[in-house]
C-alpha cells in the first residue's frame, strides 16, 4: 500500500471512529423540563408492600403545563381492587426532569374526601423521552408502593 493509501485509510479509519462515538451521544441527548409537557398515562400496580400485597390495578391520565404541574381539571385516576372499580380525583402536582433524564415529582389524588400525595421516588425516563418506568410511594404511608410505567400520547 502506499503512502498516500495508507493516510486515506488512516484518516476513513479515524472517521469512522469519531462518528462511532458522536452519533450515539447525538441520539441520548439531555434531557429538558419541556420533555415533561404532554399527555401522561400511566400503567401499573399498587399495594401495601409491609403486607406483600399488590392488589390494585391503577391507570391514570395525567396532563402536564409548561409550569411542570399537573392540571388537575384534565387528569383522572382509576383504580380497580377485590371490591371493584372507584376513581381517585387528580387535584394537582408536579412532574420534573432533569438533564440526566431523570424523572421526580408527585401526584396528588382524593378518594372519598381522603387526600394525599404520591410522590415519584425512582423513575428514568427513556431515550425516546416519551416513556418512563417509576416506583413510587404513599406520603403519609411509605409502605403503600406504586409501580407504574408512563407512556406520552
Amino acid at each position: 500500500m502506499n503512502s498516500r493509501n495508507y493516510r486515506k485509510s488512516l484518516l476513513l479509519g479515524c472517521l469512522l471512529a469519531v462518528s462511532g462515538t458522536v452519533l450515539p451521544g447525538a441520539a441520548d441527548a439531555a434531557c429538558t423540563q419541556a420533555n415533561a409537557v404532554g399527555t401522561w398515562y400511566a400503567m401499573g400496580v399498587s399495594g401495601d408492600s409491609y403486607f406483600g400485597e399488590l392488589g390494585e390495578i391503577d391507570r391514570c391520565k395525567l396532563v402536564v403545563n409548561s409550569n411542570n404541574r399537573i392540571v388537575a381539571s384534565s387528569s383522572s385516576c382509576v383504580y380497580r381492587d377485590a371490591r371493584g372499580q372507584f376513581n381517585f380525583q387528580v387535584t394537582g402536582g408536579a412532574i420534573n426532569v432533569s438533564s440526566t433524564c431523570t424523572v421526580t415529582g408527585n401526584i396528588n389524588v382524593c378518594d372519598s374526601g381522603f387526600c394525599n400525595t404520591i410522590r415519584i421516588q425512582y423513575a428514568q425516563m427513556a431515550r425516546d423521552k416519551n416513556t418512563f418506568s417509576m416506583v413510587g410511594y404513599l406520603n403519609i404511608d411509605t409502605d403503600v408502593v406504586f409501580f407504574y410505567k408512563v407512556v406520552k400520547q
